[in-house]
């Protein structure tokens, strides 16, 4: 009896027949994952709204506050990585309650005070309580940072509870500012992806952030600030960090965006996704160069998408006149 077999030629057909059927479906496999994790932090986003629209409705309709009065410096600490949650360093918390208690406390604990204070006021952690978890808070798919600790001071207790990953950022622009007052609430973003796709391992900030140098006055956006001469990304060097207390502006009258290694914005083929002040979530492109959707100049980004990584591109940030990236603006209409 004759054995049946393949021959060689029709092994090779069928070896050939999967290859362009797997070129064909991996893509597709590709694209499905990416809208799935797309979904996913999109309806992170979405509960993050709700959160904040809850904690809203318990304070008056106020925002969060960008961070807390650095005691001992008696400045809005910004611009710096803070715990998240406030409690899991827990000799900052000691060293808090030392400067507290104590104004004249050596300066050594000034640093780790600064960071507690920060964290206590930070909306990361005030929304917490309407959330479900510390959980929301992580971009799906996204790479995890970690921070060198040692460099906050002479601190070592890293123990008392879990780090939480946090990749979501508020609008430093919206702290303490009345949701009422937001002009245009559906076109001003609430949160987003802080700094590009990427999570950090139990710290953040928030990214933009105001310049408050007075920490006995509210820290809240202000449209009376001086102007400058030019606006644009030339202004990257300029607007940076005027908190000069007697001599730069008042609380409130500039901000800045943070100056790090971005990840990249096309979180999801080229899209990434937002929250706006009415606490609705959508998606849109980035890298376009339509700076009502897009804080960065679009001369900086670089193929994946990271919008800082260029040479002379380290912050990318397109200023106005007064020193505000424009639509984190609450008074911003597109």
């Amino acid at each position: 009896m004759k054995k049946l077999a393949f021959t060689l030629i029709e092994l090779l057909v069928v070896i050939a027949i999967i290859a362009i059927l797997a070129a064909i479906l991996f893509p597709v496999f590709a694209q499905a994952k990416v809208a799935a994790k797309k979904t996913v932090d999109l309806s992170n986003m979405k509960q993050i709204g709700t959160a904040t629209a809850i904690y809203l409705a318990d304070s008056d309709d106020v925002f969060p506050t960008q961070s807390g009065v650095a005691p001992g410096y008696n400045i809005w600490y910004y611009n710096g990585f803070v715990p998240v949650p406030s409690g899991w360093w827990g000799d900052l918390k000691a060293a808090y309650e030392a400067v507290i208690s104590n104004p004249g406390a050596t300066g050594a604990y000034y640093a780790g005070a600064a960071l507690y204070a920060g964290a206590l006021g930070l909306p990361n952690n005030l929304i917490h309580p309407y959330s479900k978890s510390f959980d929301l808070q992580t971009i799906p798919g996204a790479e995890y940072l970690t921070k060198h600790f040692e460099q906050y001071g002479p601190y070592t207790d890293q123990r008392n509870t879990a780090r939480a990953r946090v990749g979501y950022s508020m609008n430093g622009l919206l702290s303490s500012y009345n949701a009422t007052g937001v002009t245009n609430p559906s076109s001003v973003m609430l949160w987003w992806h802080g700094f590009g796709s990427q999570n950090y391992d139990g710290f953040t900030y928030t990214n933009p952030f105001l310049i408050c140098p007075y920490g006995d006055r509210a820290c809240v956006f202000d449209p009376s600030g001086p102007q400058v001469t030019a606006a644009g990304p030339q202004l990257a060097t300029t607007c940076v960090n005027h908190d000069a207390q007697g001599s730069g502006p008042g609380n409130g009258q500039q901000s800045g965006i943070g100056v790090v290694t971005y990840g990249t914005t096309w979180a999801y083929g080229k899209q990434d996704n937002w929250v706006y002040a009415d606490t609705h979530a959508k998606s849109h492109p980035t890298g376009t160069g339509d700076q009502r959707l897009d804080p960065f100049d679009v001369n900086c980004y670089d193929a994946q998408g990271h919008p800082n990584r260029k040479e002379g591109c380290n912050n990318a940030a397109v200023y106005d006149t007064q020193c505000h990236v424009p639509l984190f603006r609450p008074d911003y209409q597109p």
